[in-house]
């Protein structure tokens, strides 16, 4: 009698927890679905573009940034090596994540990411469990930190860092592109636009 009493509060108690669970929404898991552009054999710009996933147990990304990252943002890691003879520039707000051609966002800003982690795409969303102040401003001090910023790139110079984007839907992500168009060379101002694919199929 005393087993089947505490089979019962067992059961009651997952019951209770697993809708809590349920209700955290988390970025799509985006993977390459094409080659990055290639790059000539002489005087190239580098790109490396990793999509960030930190959804699950023991995840590398988030022992790296620190955030559960993929709770609040869809986000990219993207390193910039200017291995050309001249000076570029890189202005990470003209990056945008192109969503099955219907859908453009644009990379978010400092203060649009803070705004973002707090409010999501629903300011007056029910949170069963608020993160404590304190965590807080440990985390929006971490994106802060990784979020990558522009400036110019003299010639063997690299900059490093995040791309944060609104949250994208796990049901409208077959076809991602995301649009690099703030790379520049300095001197001339030609823009040098890159893409990459990516799917969550």
């Amino acid at each position: 009698m005393k087993y089947r009493h505490r089979v019962h509060i067992l059961s009651v108690l997952l019951t209770l927890f697993f809708p809590l669970v349920g209700c955290t929404s988390f970025s799509p898991v985006l993977k390459p679905a094409a080659r990055g552009p290639s790059a000539s054999t002489e005087e190239v710009i580098n790109v490396m573009i990793k999509a960030i996933t930190t959804e699950g147990f023991a995840s590398e990304d988030e022992k790296q940034w620190g955030v559960d990252l993929s709770a609040y943002f869809s986000a990219f890691e993207l390193a910039l090596t200017n291995n050309t003879l001249r000076e570029i520039s890189f202005n990470p707000l003209e990056s945008y994540l192109l969503i099955e051609e219907d859908e453009k966002l644009q990379a978010l800003d400092e203060a649009a990411a803070e705004k973002y982690y707090r409010e999501g795409d629903d300011p007056s969303r029910f949170v069963f469990v608020p993160i404590s102040e304190k965590k807080m401003v440990r985390e929006l001090k971490r994106i802060k930190a990784a979020r990558l910023t522009g400036g110019a790139l003299k010639a063997g110079q690299m900059r490093k860092g995040i791309l944060f984007f609104k949250k994208l839907k796990t049901d409208h992500c077959n076809q991602v592109t995301l649009q690099l168009e703030g790379i520049r060379v300095v001197n001339t101002g030609k823009k040098k636009p890159m893409s990459f694919e990516f799917s969550c199929k």
